[in-house]
């Protein structure tokens, strides 16, 4: 009698279901990664705002953040240059006065040449989580803080 080599359809439906079930199990979750890029993208927006008053101090030049609310936009300037700018994406947005605080957000933060801003200020931002950031740079040290409000 002559066998025919190959696999049953049984067989192959096990082996389908189990690289189904292994990849389910390692591929990790979309959300999780997306979660990862909007924190990424807080960061970095902090680490440019410190990249500008560190640069206003290195330089000896006034450094300049122009913020727009309406492109989800900002830019580093100085002497009228631009150094960096950013569209932020990924869920994080620009908002002007997020709830009922005095303080509205800033349209913009300058470090004068010893890194100390013109004046404080908070920049609020919304993730599509709705959590809301605030980024906060104190009057006199020009510290930079990102918390969660």
């Amino acid at each position: 009698m002559d066998r025919y080599k190959g696999f049953t359809l049984i067989e192959l439906v096990v082996v389908l279901a189990l690289f189904s079930l292994f990849f389910s199990i390692a591929m990790p979750s979309f959300k999780v990664l997306y979660n990862y890029e909007q924190d990424q993208e807080l960061k970095d927006f902090r680490r440019d705002i410190l990249f500008a008053r560190n640069q206003s101090i290195v330089k000896g030049e006034p450094h300049r953040v122009a913020f727009d609310y309406e492109r989800n936009y900002y830019v580093i300037e100085s002497n009228g240059k631009n150094i960096r700018s950013h569209y932020f994406k990924n869920g994080v947005q620009l908002i002007l006065k997020p709830f009922n605080l005095e303080d509205p957000g800033v349209i913009e933060l300058e470090f004068g040449r010893n890194g100390v801003p013109n004046h404080s200020g908070t920049v609020f931002l919304r993730l599509d989580d709705k959590k809301i950031y605030g980024l906060s740079v104190t009057p006199a040290t020009g510290k930079v803080n990102l918390r969660e409000y």
